[in-house]
């Protein structure tokens, strides 16, 4: 379980800034790929 919450946080992008400053966007497209 531990294994599957590395991978996942090793594949998800923060984005600051996004769409507003102060906004941290999540991208989980590398997830989709």
């Amino acid at each position: 379980m531990a294994r599957d919450a590395s991978w996942l946080k090793d594949h998800i992008r923060d984005i600051p800034d996004f769409p507003s400053p102060g906004v941290v966007f999540k991208d989980i497209t590398p997830l989709l790929a």
